[in-house]
């Protein structure tokens, strides 16, 4: 099996430096050009393994298009998991708003914060709008149906 071995150690090397690529710098206008040059040169590689190159090229190519310029997205959770940890400790600071509400925030942790950033935001979003926003797109939250349950439930006669 050394030649199937090799062959597949190829791919492997391909998807290891595409999740490696992608991982690193996210999703954004020029991450396909920046993938060609970080994978291994297509002439020293199987058939197989340059046409998996060139479909997650192909693939990530497809994909940043849909991306504004400027834009860079994260390509895994692993970006995502500390926010999650900060959003959890802000939403400890804020028990009486509850947690719900608060992941209209979550796009903070992903940007840089400036005085000019939180004096827009807080232009553009008033209080009233994002209630109404959470009222029609995340209705009722489960907290909030289990008081009304135990409410009802505990009301006497």
């Amino acid at each position: 099996f050394a030649n199937e071995i090799d062959e597949w150690s190829q791919w492997q090397q391909v998807i290891d430096t595409t999740v490696t690529s992608i991982g690193e710098q996210g999703l954004h206008r020029g991450a396909a050009r920046l993938l060609v040059e970080q994978i291994p040169q297509r002439q020293t590689m199987s058939p197989s393994s340059s046409a998996l190159a060139a479909e997650l090229v192909r693939f990530v190519r497809d994909q940043e298009r849909r991306i504004n310029p400027g834009e860079r997205l994260p390509a895994s959770t692993e970006i995502l998991e500390p926010c999650f940890g900060r959003f959890k400790e802000l939403e400890k600071q804020q028990s009486r708003g509850g947690f719900t509400q608060l992941v209209l925030g979550f796009g903070a942790f992903l940007t840089r914060v400036t005085a000019d950033t939180v004096k827009t935001a807080l232009r553009s979003s008033r209080t009233a709008d994002i209630q109404d926003w959470a009222k029609q797109m995340l209705g009722r939250t489960l907290f909030s149906q289990r008081k009304a349950a135990f409410s009802s439930a505990t009301k006497t006669g």
